[in-house]
């Protein structure tokens, strides 16, 4: 089933204007991976969407969704697959995955879940929070990913806390080859990264000043760091035509805005899409036009009481 939980806005205009940069939704006692949930949403205009009601993972957490352009390995052009934590095997810290599903019909039905391989990740690195994008010029996936277990020991994304952000490129979407370090900087986590306008742009949860930190790159693979911007995290992003746009969820909801000009340091107004118990949302763009996104949740049904 599909609840409409959003109301159309007309393009331009805010649905409700929000505070931006604010937290993301408190985490409940005992809150974790193996706690949350995915959901899937679909939209013909980015604006107002169709949320389904069933996760469509449980276990999970954190998503990435990714649109292929072009055939990757078995899979063809138009299919959707979403990366995730997972946490189905999960007890203690270090056991977290990086899992995935993937659908060939736009998101109305996904396959079993699969685990990604890393090859040559170094010894104690956990691979969480992946991003993927798919190369244009050889139609690979690279995925970005932060290392949780850096933090350990210190409060995770703390300004004590370092945070590296590594990648790694596939051929076929499940096994992936380590390619190394990409950026480092304190108290960030859940790196988004996108290709537009031939730059590269990383967005990541800036946990201690809140807002999303921005790094620019001219090969995605050496970031710069430009600075925080007041947007909502956790960052998701697409390019839709001439514009990106930066997802993120506040206490309000799923909230996104428009990057002014290519600096990445500037940005319309946040404005709020829909309310739900969800966070994290990840969109992307399919072969028809229409908006798809991934998000996590905090019960296996939206109509279900949770424990957010």
């Amino acid at each position: 089933m599909e609840a409409d939980v959003t109301t159309a806005v007309e393009e331009g205009t805010a649905i409700q204007e929000i505070a931006i940069g604010e937290p993301s939704p408190a985490a409940p006692a005992g809150n974790g991976p193996q706690n949350h949930f995915l959901f899937f949403a679909t939209s013909v205009d980015g604006t107002a969407w169709n949320l389904g009601d069933e996760a469509i993972a449980a276990q999970a957490s954190v998503p990435d969704l990714v649109a292929l352009t072009q055939d990757l390995g078995s899979h063809r052009a138009g299919t959707l697959i979403t990366y995730f934590v997972d946490a189905s095997d999960f007890a203690q810290g270090g056991e977290e995955r990086i899992g995935f599903l993937s659908s060939t019909d736009n998101g109305k039905t996904w396959s079993a879940r699969s685990v990604a391989k890393i090859d040559g990740l170094p010894d104690g690195v956990v691979a969480v929070d992946p991003s993927v994008v798919q190369l244009p010029d050889d139609g690979r996936l690279r995925l970005y990913f932060y290392d949780i277990a850096e933090g350990r020991g210190q409060e995770i994304g703390s300004a004590a806390a370092q945070s590296t952000i590594y990648s790694a490129v596939s051929s076929d979407g499940e096994t992936f080859a380590f390619e190394g370090k990409v950026y480092r900087r304190s108290g960030i986590t859940d790196p988004e990264v996108v290709l537009y306008n031939d730059t590269w742009y990383l967005f990541a949860a800036a946990q201690v000043e809140g807002g999303v930190d921005v790094a620019v790159s001219q090969d995605g693979t050496s970031f710069d760091d430009r600075g925080t911007v007041k947007l909502n995290g956790i960052p998701g992003s697409v390019v839709d035509g001439n514009q990106l746009k930066v997802f993120g969820c506040g206490r309000s909801g799923i909230t996104s805005s428009t990057m002014q000009g290519y600096d990445g340091t500037e940005f319309g107004s946040s404005r709020l899409l829909f309310e739900a118990p969800v966070c994290d949302p990840d969109p992307a763009i399919l072969s028809d036009g229409t908006y798809a996104m991934v998000m996590k949740g905090f019960a296996a049904s939206l109509n279900a009481p949770t424990n957010r």
